[in-house]
């Protein structure tokens, strides 16, 4: 009985959480401006070569995470590594996928 009471405590808790999520919250144009113009110049940088482009958007205290790779700490080494990976591989298209 106890278990089935954890059980039904944990599923109302897990429904419930939806109800306090803020499902209309909209954003500012301007961050969508921002976000836009970040996204296609991650395009440029990747299909030109030229990850200098993205350095802007960095901040000194950035802590990227790229795929089965360790954590990067700073705008120096998330640079490195955007150099390193664009002198080792050669991007010919760049799709977003959401």
């Amino acid at each position: 009985m106890k278990k089935l009471n954890f059980v039904i405590c944990l599923l109302l808790s897990i429904e419930g959480s939806n109800l306090l999520a803020q499902s209309t919250l909209t954003p500012d144009n301007n961050i969508l401006e921002y976000l836009r113009d970040f996204r296609e110049k991650t395009i440029s940088a990747m299909t030109d070569s030229n990850p200098e482009i993205l350095e802007s958007f960095y901040a000194d205290s950035l802590r990227m995470m790229p795929e089965l790779q360790k954590t990067l700490l700073g705008k120096a080494n998330a640079a490195a590594y955007n150099r390193a990976f664009l002198e080792r591989f050669e991007v010919k298209n760049y799709k977003r996928s959401v």
